[in-house]
C-alpha cells in the first residue's frame, strides 16, 4: 500500500481538526481511498490507518424531542426501544478485534444510550473485554445520569461522556445555566465553567474517578447542522463547496446494521436506502464496506474543493476544513488518480 512510506504517521492517530494536516504532512495518501485499483487491497490496514471514529448506534430510542434534531418528527424513535441485534453487534466487535482497534468507539447516533442502562452496561463490558485498547465514548442528554450511573460507567472503563443539556423549547441562556446548576447538584459535583458565550453556549467539564465528563448547553437552533438537509431551518443558503473528512475518518453503523458515510445521514429518512454503503450482515466485513465502490465514490466527491451533490450540498459541517491553501495538493492528487490507467476514480 502507498502508506508504507517511511515516516508515515496514521491519520487515525490525530484529532479531527488535524486530520487533513496529517494526511498532507505524510506527503502521501493511499489512492485506494478514492479509486479502484487492479492490485489487491489490504482492507484492514486501510481501515486501521485512516478511521479514527467508529459510531455504533445501540438502540433506536430517544426520550427527547429537540427542535433542531430529526428525531423531533420521527415517532418511531420515541416508541418502543429497538436494540441492535447481537449478531450485528458481535460481528462489528469481532471485525475490530482483528485489527486490535485502539481508536475511538462512539456508542450512539440518534438515540439516548442510557435509556436502556442494563443492556448498555452489558455491551460496554463486552467491548472492554474484546477491545481493551479502544477508547469508549458516548453522548447523552443526562436525563438518566446520577451518581450511581457515573460510578458504574467509571468502573466499566468509559473514557469520556459528552452530556448536552438540551432546551425543551427556545434557548434562554439563564434557564440553561439554571439547568446546568441543577444537573451538577444532582450528581453531587461542583460546577466550574470552562467557557461561556451568552445566548450561544455554556461549556463545563470534570473528571469522575478517572473518567472525563463534559457537560454543555448549546443553542443548536443557531449552531446546529441541517443533518444533510433534514432540518429545513438549519439549511445553509450557499451550497457547500469545501471538503469533508467524515467518510474518510468515521465509520457509522446504525442499530439496524446499515452503514452510512456520515453521522449526519439518518436511515429513517432515507427510505430507499439511496445513501447506504452496505449492511453489516450482507458484507464480508466492515473493512470490505469501507473499501467498496460506494465508499470510494463518497470520499472522492468530498475530497476536493468543488460544488457538492445532494445530500451534502446543504450541509453546514464546517470543522472539516475551509482552508483553501491545500486546494492545489488536492487537485493534484485527484488528477494523478484520474490519469492512472490502473485506477478508476469515482466522482
Amino acid at each position: 500500500m502507498e502508506n508504507s512510506t517511511i515516516g508515515f504517521i496514521r491519520p487515525a492517530k490525530v484529532n479531527g481538526s488535524e486530520y487533513w494536516t496529517q494526511i498532507f504532512k505524510n506527503k502521501v495518501i493511499d489512492r485506494a481511498l478514492l479509486a479502484e485499483t487492479v492490485k489487491p487491497i489490504d482492507e484492514r490496514a486501510l481501515f486501521k490507518d485512516y478511521v479514527t471514529v467508529v459510531n455504533i448506534e445501540l438502540t433506536s430510542f430517544c426520550n427527547r424531542k429537540c427542535s433542531y434534531c430529526p428525531v423531533s418528527f420521527l415517532e418511531d424513535r420515541r416508541g418502543k426501544i429497538q436494540h441492535i441485534s447481537d449478531e450485528v453487534f458481535h460481528k462489528i466487535i469481532a471485525d475490530l478485534e482483528e485489527i486490535d482497534f485502539s481508536e475511538k468507539l462512539l456508542f450512539n447516533l440518534y438515540n439516548e444510550p442510557l435509556a436502556s442502562k442494563k443492556e448498555f452496561y452489558k455491551k460496554m463490558r463486552y467491548v472492554k473485554k474484546r477491545l481493551p485498547n479502544a477508547r469508549l465514548f458516548f453522548n447523552s442528554n443526562g436525563d438518566y445520569i446520577d451518581v450511581d450511573t457515573l460510578d458504574e460507567l467509571s468502573n466499566i472503563g468509559i473514557t469520556f461522556i459528552n452530556i448536552t443539556r438540551h432546551s425543551k423549547g427556545e434557548y434562554i441562556h439563564n434557564e440553561r445555566l439554571n439547568d446546568l446548576e441543577g444537573f451538577y447538584k444532582k450528581i453531587d459535583v461542583p460546577l466550574k465553567l470552562d467557557s461561556e458565550k451568552v445566548n450561544s453556549y455554556i461549556h463545563s467539564s470534570f473528571i469522575y474517578k478517572g473518567m472525563k465528563v463534559g457537560v454543555s448547553c448549546v443553542n443548536y437552533d443557531e449552531l446546529g447542522h441541517s443533518r444533510a438537509g433534514a432540518m429545513d431551518k438549519l439549511i445553509i443558503e450557499q451550497d457547500r463547496d469545501y471538503p469533508c473528512y467524515k467518510p474518510f475518518r468515521e465509520f457509522s453503523i446504525y442499530y439496524t446494521g446499515d452503514v452510512y458515510p456520515c453521522c449526519n445521514l439518518l436511515p429513517d429518512i432515507d427510505t430507499e436506502r439511496k445513501y447506504a454503503l452496505g449492511h453489516i450482515l450482507k458484507e464480508e466485513s466492515i473493512f470490505a464496506i469501507y473499501n467498496n465502490e460506494l465508499s470510494k465514490r463518497w470520499r472522492a466527491s468530498l475530497f476536493g474543493f468543488s460544488n457538492k451533490k445532494k445530500p451534502c450540498d446543504k450541509c453546514s459541517e464546517r470543522e472539516c476544513t475551509v482552508d483553501r491553501e491545500d486546494n492545489p495538493i488536492r487537485d493534484d492528487i485527484l488528477k494523478q488518480v484520474a490519469s492512472n490507467e490502473n485506477m478508476k476514480l469515482f466522482l
